[in-house]
């Protein structure tokens, strides 16, 4: 039977899969000769795919000590190669996130970063977003060039309200705010009126009891009954503004401006 070249290349493809997986799948064992061979094969395939990060792991495989020489040597080698190839990145957070995000690349979680961390990515075109504990979101995307090192890039993660879409619903929701706390004072106001205007009536003209009221102290009475239904109104208004304004401002989606230097720039956006 023929086999052609392509053919042949994607039997040990597929071969080399296999063994790969077995390897990953017991990673506290040494590698054994075969598996070795195929992560030296599978690296040089990920090499010219410009797939860097991922031939690195498959390099620290096949340099290990249970591996034979030749194959270590040569992974030892094109390690030293990819890492002056590798491009590195360091982000310096600006504005309210403190020094520590999660970082997400092309929609991937990566391991928590911190603050002017060096991160290695394959070169091409990647999306990172930055997520910080207080829950500002940031996000950009960049074009990435094979053997750049610790190219430094700011992300700023305050909200730019100049252009911010989501500014008028939070302004909505800190007024709400405003007229809910108002409102509650209010309703304090004239519960503590209306049980003065009540003791004065009871104590002046009922002689402490109200089924002995004159006419004076019946329109007291009456009085502050009316007076202690506003304080009530005023309660619940108030509290049902106070809560809806809160509501508001906190669902407020705010855009931040994130601006990357240096290299080429191909986008950026962000949200909180």
């Amino acid at each position: 039977m023929l086999v052609t070249r392509r053919g042949a290349a994607a039997l040990f493809g597929a071969a080399a899969w296999t063994v790969l997986g077995s390897a990953a799948a017991d990673p506290s064992r040494p590698p054994t000769k075969l598996e070795c061979v195929a992560a030296n094969e599978r690296a040089q395939a990920l090499r010219l795919q410009s797939s860097l990060v991922e031939a690195r792991s498959q390099l620290l495989l096949c340099v290990d000590p249970s591996c034979p020489g030749p194959v270590r040597q040569d992974c030892a080698d094109r390690s030293a190669e990819l890492d002056r190839a590798m491009p590195t990145l360091r982000f310096d957070l600006v504005g309210g996130a403190g020094a520590y995000v999660a970082l997400s690349i092309d929609g991937e979680r990566a391991s928590p970063h911190l603050e002017g961390e060096a991160i290695s990515v394959n070169p091409g075109v990647h999306a990172f977003q930055f997520v910080g504990r207080d829950g500002r979101r940031a996000e950009l995307t960049l074009a990435v060039q094979e053997g750049q090192k610790n190219r430094r890039v700011p992300v700023d993660m305050l909200a730019a309200d100049a252009a911010d879409p989501a500014r008028p619903q939070r302004i909505v929701g800190e007024t709400l705010v405003g007229v809910g706390v108002a409102s509650l004072v209010i309703g304090t106001v004239l519960g503590l009126v209306a049980k003065s205007t009540y003791d004065d009536a009871l104590s002046a003209q009922c002689h402490g009891n109200a089924q002995q009221c004159t006419a004076l102290g019946v329109a007291g009475v009456d009085s502050a009954h009316t007076q202690a239904v506003g304080s009530t109104v005023g309660f619940i208004a108030g509290a049902s503004t106070l809560a809806g304004g809160v509501a508001l401002w906190a669902t407020a989606r705010a855009s931040v401006r994130v601006a990357p230097t240096g290299g080429a720039t191909l986008g950026l956006v962000g949200s909180f």
